[in-house]
């Protein structure tokens, strides 16, 4: 008989049978009709749990074994309650003794890693004959598992901003952080920022411009805040997180291009409609008919002002002349007006033309009766 377990180490009692329903990523299942062992095809992403199809022919009635192997690197191995986990695969690989009892020998893989991509074998141990003591082993099932890409089961966004602005590059977690909060952001082999609880790092070049406030963090919001926006921040930056001691899971990518802020502007001017915009040529316009308009207020007040006073102050009266007059008081004397061919009559009337005419002293005076202004 193979010898067994020599690196074996006590495992826990089978898993129930509820975790080949959680978080099982499974991909098209295929059998090969011309071969005798079933090839299956199983796909899955990182950070995900595969379930690598096995099926025995009847119950176990023994004591139960099955080995998984990769090439000749063992895997995972049971007899009985007795596990061996392979290297690199503690903790994350089983086949729960009650489902093997039962005919059920398929491998539990968690916490897929791009390195497990590979051919699996899964077999078990037979006795040659009914009464012999030989035994042999006979492979199962053999499946083809791919593990996809970590970039291409991570959400990619595109953010743009100018120059001096506030860039928020999005990242959410799947749950709210229950222990020490930690997230991570990079640009390629650069950090850039980086939380652990409440302590934090900052990269060269972004000291105090850049966060992932704690409170948000614990919340399951891991996006990154960058503020003061230069045109050297513009890149394709990464979120990550611990999920194993020794592993971060890609969480988010965020390609951010940073503009001018003269480049901006220029855009909004072209977006405005032809004569809506106000041009230095415009603004003098304006000026101009605001000007216009204010002499044009104050020269109409001036007017009005200057009427009023007029109607309060009338001009004195003019006095006129009227040659020729035959009319020739008793009291007015020739001597006066020696050259006079004739006698004058003095008339003085006021501009609105209302007044009386009196004889006073050989001429003619006129009194003018004042009114008031309507």
């Amino acid at each position: 008989m193979m010898k067994m377990f020599t690196r074996s180490s006590r495992h826990s009692r089978g898993i129930m049978t509820s975790c080949y329903s959680i978080c099982i990523v499974l991909g098209t299942v295929c059998v090969n009709p011309l071969s005798a062992v079933p090839e299956l095809t199983v796909s899955g992403h990182v950070g995900s749990t595969a379930v690598l199809l096995c099926e025995l022919q009847t119950e176990v009635t023994g004591t139960p074994y099955i080995i998984w192997e990769i090439e000749s690197e063992i895997v995972f191995e049971r007899v009985g309650e007795e596990t061996y986990q392979g290297e690199g695969y503690e903790g994350r690989v089983d086949v729960p003794e009650e489902e093997l009892r039962k005919g059920n020998c398929a491998l539990v893989l968690r916490n897929l890693t791009p390195t497990d991509a590979a051919v699996y074998w899964s077999a078990k141990i037979v006795s040659r004959t009914k009464r012999s003591v030989k035994t042999e082993r006979v492979e199962i099932s053999r499946v083809y598992l791919s593990v996809e890409d970590p970039l291409s089961a991570v959400p990619e966004f595109t953010v743009s901003g100018h120059v001096g602005s506030t860039a928020v590059l999005p990242c959410e977690l799947q749950t709210e952080v229950t222990g020490t909060p930690y997230i991570t952001w990079h640009i390629l082999s650069e950090t850039v920022f980086e939380r652990v609880g409440e302590e934090t790092y900052q990269g060269e070049g972004y000291e105090g411009r850049v966060d992932v406030p704690e409170e948000e963090l614990r919340k399951g919001n891991c996006s990154l805040v960058l503020r003061n926006l230069t045109t050297t921040d513009a890149a394709d930056y990464l979120s990550a997180q611990i999920h194993t001691e020794t592993e971060t899971v890609e969480i988010s990518r965020v390609h951010l291009s940073v503009e001018e802020k003269q480049k901006e502007e220029r855009e909004a001017e072209k977006e405005v409609p032809r004569g809506v915009g106000v041009g230095a040529a415009g603004t003098i316009a304006v000026i101009a008919v605001i000007a216009v308009i204010a002499v044009i207020v104050a020269v109409l007040y001036r007017y009005k002002r200057r009427r009023k006073q007029n109607c309060r102050n009338p001009d004195p009266p003019h006095t006129y002349s009227l040659p020729n007059t035959q009319i020739n008081p008793a009291n007015t004397s020739p001597d006066e007006n020696p050259n006079d061919q004739g006698e004058h009559l003095l008339l003085t009337t006021s501009p609105d033309g209302h007044g009386s005419v009196v004889l006073e002293e050989g001429a003619v005076r006129y009194n003018p009766v004042r009114t008031d202004p309507e």
